[in-house]
């Protein structure tokens, strides 16, 4: 499985999971940049950073949110902004997902 988080500019990582086993995607916006927990079927985990290769200067949370079903991560790998948002893609989806959540409770 492969994963795309969005660093504050709005430039997609790829990263490639080298296996299909997520049961869960915590996500956190650290300066506008995405960072993915991936735990896997048999309780690892491993951490995806958006900006590894432009480390950033400042750490500053701005939200999170975790992902539990095959159909929200399904929704997440699928939300791409349109190329004139990228910018905003890491909040956008931040946005989309504590909606859903607020939502459910």
């Amino acid at each position: 499985m492969k994963i795309f988080l969005y660093t504050y500019k709005g430039r997609r990582v790829t990263y490639d999971l080298g296996r299909d086993d997520v049961a869960a995607l915590h996500v956190i916006v650290l300066s506008g940049d995405e960072v993915a927990t991936v735990v896997f079927s048999d309780g690892s985990t491993k951490k995806y950073d958006s900006a590894l290769d432009n480390p950033r200067v400042e750490n500053r949370f701005d939200g999170d949110y975790t992902l539990t079903t095959d159909r929200e991560i399904m929704q997440w790998l699928s939300l791409t902004p349109p190329c004139e948002a990228c910018i905003l893609s890491s909040y956008k989806r931040l946005e989309f997902f504590t909606k859903s959540r607020r939502k459910e409770d």
